[in-house]
């Protein structure tokens, strides 16, 4: 079939599609706005329908909106709260020297209640005051803090940046600096695992021990010069009970920055997108990272792992899967991931006249809309047009990347 072909059966199809569309309701994670200056939606305010129609002038308030598994997108400004998340959810600031979270001395910055997975990014969190925990207080989550500064937080008792109960703490290329505690002047850890890659512990001070970190009975994973320079009667930079402590650990971390066809440059609030990485050796054998991922306003995404050969696939936002091949070393790898090419609206990585026929059925609705389907929404622009047709258009045939 030639081109002027597929493309005269593509656009018949459409128009009769349109005429007989079928009304089906997708969900799907969405990014919620935060902004102090122009929001309108306060904490206690009822939730705007649908929850991405509005902006939100609290955290807290974005926070009780939101959907397991959504991203909130934060403007630069000073958001003086204190937040409590009970949801796996991503908080992503413009960058720690401009989006600031503060507790204000009156109460703990951040607390993450439940088993849920939290990212934090881009963001600094300061004026934590609590017993234990004045910046971020984690129970039995998994808690990521990427590009992520931590000061001026005191604890009364236990962890002045953070305290954990359990579960897992990764800090990428974070900074836990000037923040106070009698013991764990930077981080207490009680059980569970710290593991500090690419950032730095520094400058905590701790009136009983454990200037920088203090393991009761978790485990440390740090390089040898990532906590330092802090201050305490009792163990200067670490103090262990029972936990354990891995000088080295794990240092080596994936910086990809992904193309998304049809969307605009970075950054930008649609580049943020949940995507789906699974990495293998180059030798054979058994993934050792498959779960999802959600890039940043920079459509980046970042994979913490050990030096090897591998090759990632990357697949999703309804675009055909690319396959890279990696050599890691310790420390930062940027890795550019080629341009995943959209119009795969059912993620069987072909575009094809099934992709075709799930844009026909949502052709020209936008995002509230009964029968709007975002998973044609192949450019982030919360509506079906013919743009997204032209997207598919340009890939119809195509055939994705495999591992």
């Amino acid at each position: 079939m030639s081109n002027n072909t597929r493309f005269r059966v593509i656009i018949g199809a459409i128009a009769i599609a349109v005429i007989s569309m079928s009304v089906f309701g997708v969900s799907a994670a969405a990014v919620l706005n935060v902004n102090a200056a122009s929001g309108t939606v306060l904490t206690g305010a009822p939730c705007p329908v649908p929850r991405t129609s509005a902006t939100y002038k609290h955290i807290q308030a974005a926070v009780n909106c939101a959907e397991s598994g959504d991203v909130l997108l934060i403007a630069a400004g000073t958001y003086v709260e204190n937040v409590t998340i009970a949801k796996n959810l991503t908080l992503t600031g413009v960058g720690a020297a401009t989006t600031t979270i503060s507790g204000s001395g009156v109460g703990r910055t951040i607390t993450v209640t439940t088993v849920v997975a939290v990212s934090l990014n881009n963001l600094t969190i300061s004026g934590g005051a609590a017993t234990d925990g004045a910046g971020v207080h984690t129970s039995a989550s998994t808690l990521t803090l990427n590009r992520v500064t931590l000061s001026g937080n005191n604890a009364s008792a236990r962890g002045g940046a953070i305290f954990t109960e359990a579960g897992t703490v990764n800090l990428l290329r974070s900074i836990v600096s000037g923040n106070s505690a009698p013991n764990g002047g930077g981080i207490y850890s009680a059980a569970g695992t710290v593991n500090v890659t690419g950032g730095t512990v520094t400058a905590n001070s701790a009136t009983g021990a454990g200037g920088g970190v203090y393991t009761q009975g978790g485990t440390l994973n740090a390089s040898s010069n990532a906590v330092t320079a802090n201050s305490a009667p009792t163990g200067t930079n670490v103090q262990s009970i029972v936990g354990a402590i891995t000088d080295g650990g794990l240092v080596t971390f994936i910086d990809a920055a992904v193309g998304l066809q049809g969307r605009p440059a970075a950054p930008n609030a649609r580049l943020i997108v949940p995507l789906n990485v699974r990495i293998v050796p180059q030798a054979g054998g058994a993934a050792v990272f498959d779960q999802p991922v959600t890039t940043d306003p920079g459509g980046t995404f970042v994979v913490q792992l050990v030096p090897g050969t591998y090759r990632m696939r990357v697949s999703g936002a309804a675009s055909l899967a690319r396959v890279v091949n990696l050599t890691l070393v310790t420390g930062d790898n940027a890795i550019t991931v080629p341009t995943l090419l959209a119009g795969d609206a059912n993620a069987d990585n072909v575009v094809n006249i099934t992709d075709f026929s799930i844009l026909a059925a949502t052709f020209g609705k936008a995002a509230g809309q009964p029968g709007y389907d975002t998973r044609p929404d192949y450019n982030g622009d919360d509506v079906v047009n013919i743009t997204d047709f032209s997207l598919l258009a340009a890939n119809f045939g195509r055939v994705g990347e495999s591992l």
